[in-house]
C-alpha cells in the first residue's frame, strides 16, 4: 500500500518551474515522500529536515526496486515526449529522495538502465544527463571501495552511450539547415512547459553528453583510473567526439 501512495505522488512531478496544479516541482515531491514515510513516527519531524530517516525501511531495495519499474513503464508506455519528460522528471525526485541509497547495487543499475534508454534523445537528454550527474554526485560523496567498484562496473555503458550521443550530435550539426532549428510546438504541455521551450534549450546550450564524459574521464576520481583503462573504447575516441563539438 505504501509503495501505491509513493508511486502516486511521483506521478504528481513536473519538469515546469511553475507548475500548475495538481503538479508540483521535483523537490517539492521528494520533500512530501519523506515527510509520508518519516512522519510515521513520532518524532522525526527535525530529523527528516537532513533527508530520509525511514526506520520502517517502507524504502527498502525491493520496494524501490518495484517503485522504479512502475516509473519505468510509464516512460516507455509514454505517447510523447511530453509525457517522457514528466515521468523523468519524477524519477529525478526519486534519485533526490533516496540520496545516499542510489548505491545500492540493484537501484544504481535500474536507475542508470532507464536513463540510458532515454539519453539519446535530443528533447531528453538535458534531463537525463542531468539525473545521471545527481547519480555521480552521490557516489563521489561517499567515495568507498564498494561504490567506486558499483560506478567502475557502470562506467563502460554510461561513457560507450555517451559517446554515441556525441557522434550522433556531430552528424546532425554537419547536415544541419536552418529549417530544423523550426519549433513546433504541439500544445500539449501536460502540466509543464511547451515542448518548445525544451527544444530550444537542447539545441542552444553547451553539449550535456560532453560535460557528462569529461566528469567520468578527465575529472574521474582516482579510484576510477582502473576501471577507466579496461575500457572498451578508448578514451581518446571519447575526447575527439567531444572536440568535434566544440
Amino acid at each position: 500500500m505504501q509503495t501505491t501512495i509513493i508511486s502516486t505522488m511521483l506521478r504528481l512531478t513536473s519538469p515546469a518551474q511553475e507548475p500548475a496544479l495538481p503538479f508540483f516541482e521535483r523537490g517539492v515531491i521528494a520533500k512530501a515522500i519523506q515527510t509520508a514515510v518519516d512522519d510515521f513516527l513520532e518524532g522525526d519531524c527535525d530529523q527528516a529536515r537532513n533527508g530520509l530517516v525511514d526506520r520502517l525501511e517502507f524504502l527498502r531495495p525491493d520496494r524501490v526496486f518495484m517503485l522504479l519499474l512502475r516509473l519505468h513503464e510509464d516512460i516507455e508506455n509514454a505517447v510523447n515526449h511530453c509525457h517522457r519528460l514528466h515521468h523523468l522528471e519524477a524519477l529525478g525526485a526519486m534519485v533526490e529522495l533516496l540520496d545516499h541509497r542510489v548505491t545500492v547495487p540493484s537501484t544504481c543499475r535500474y536507475i542508470v538502465h532507464i536513463l540510458l534508454q532515454s539519453v539519446g534523445e535530443p528533447l531528453l537528454q538535458r534531463l537525463c544527463c542531468s539525473l545521471l550527474g545527481s547519480v555521480m554526485s552521490v557516489f563521489e560523496r561517499s567515495p568507498t571501495a564498494e561504490n567506486s567498484a558499483l560506478l567502475g562496473d557502470q562506467l563502460q555503458p554510461i561513457v560507450s552511450k555517451l559517446v554515441s550521443c556525441c557522434m550522433e550530435e556531430a552528424a546532425d550539426i554537419a547536415l544541419d539547415s536552418p529549417e530544423s532549428h523550426n519549433i513546433e510546438s504541439q500544445g500539449d504541455t501536460c502540466g509543464m512547459e511547451s515542448l518548445g521551450d525544451f527544444k530550444a534549450q537542447a539545441t542552444t546550450s553547451s553539449s550535456p553528453p560532453i560535460e557528462l564524459i569529461e566528469r567520468l574521464t578527465v575529472d574521474a576520481s582516482p579510484s576510477l583510473q582502473e576501471y577507466l583503462k579496461v575500457l572498451n573504447m578508448p578514451l581518446s575516441t571519447a575526447m575527439t567526439c567531444c572536440v568535434s563539438l566544440v
